[in-house]
């Protein structure tokens, strides 16, 4: 009973030294682990805010107000309103590159990576597109172009104006920082999607001096 009893009076000893070690120690590692955590969140907010910044934006403006939008989503309504009949998969993939080189234009103009557009004709694109299989070819060459522009001596073509054909078609005229014009008829376009050209052949047809590059 003796042994018995010296056994309990060490253990409740060892006991209440882990106790008290447990106590003062709790601090510390409360503070290291809060730290930790805090650092943790602290990068995440810095990323999140990076691939804000890095993001490109498109400020549509409606009758209602502004819609803010990624650059991507608005090229692909953009697409389907320039290009409302679908045509052939290359052909639309050529216009999605040249409408995104002129967005490009603006942005590097503003040096901004969001801009303001008027946009009246997004508006039926607002809250969900009724009948989003309509969206998916155009979305399709949205995606499958992603980042490429048309450039010219490094620097983006810019738009100078859409005109109508004398067959009632579009020709997109664009114009080089030398001041040579350049012309894509929608209905050439098409003709050498069908032949089998890719969207790359296709610009490099209308616009024999340019060449495709990344926009970042």
């Amino acid at each position: 009973m003796k042994n018995n009893g010296i056994v309990s009076k060490n253990a409740n000893r060892r006991e209440a030294l882990s106790f008290l070690l447990f106590v003062f120690l709790l601090p510390y590692v409360c503070a290291c682990l809060w730290g930790q955590v805090g650092e943790e969140t602290a990068k995440l907010k810095e990323e999140e805010r990076k691939g804000q910044q890095e993001a490109w934006m498109v400020e549509a403006a409606l009758s209602w107000g502004v819609w803010e939008l990624p650059m991507e989503e608005y090229l692909t309504y953009l697409l389907m309103l320039v290009i409302p009949e679908e045509g052939e998969p290359e052909a639309l993939k050529a216009q999605a590159v040249l409408l995104r080189t002129e967005l490009a234009a603006r942005y590097r103009e503003q040096k901004e990576n969001s801009i303001f557009l008027e946009a009246e004709e997004l508006g039926r694109f607002y809250g969900g597109y009724g009948d989003k299989g309509e969206l998916s070819a155009y979305r399709l060459a949205v995606e499958e172009t992603a980042g490429l522009i048309l450039t010219c001596q490094g620097e983006p073509v810019r738009a100078s104006s859409l005109q109508l054909t004398e067959e009632g078609g579009k020709a997109f005229c664009y114009v080089t920082g030398d001041g040579r014009d350049f012309a894509m008829r929608q209905e050439e376009a098409e003709d050498l999607a069908q032949e089998g050209k890719t969207f790359q052949e296709i610009l490099s047809h209308f616009f024999f001096d340019s060449e495709l590059a990344n926009f970042e």
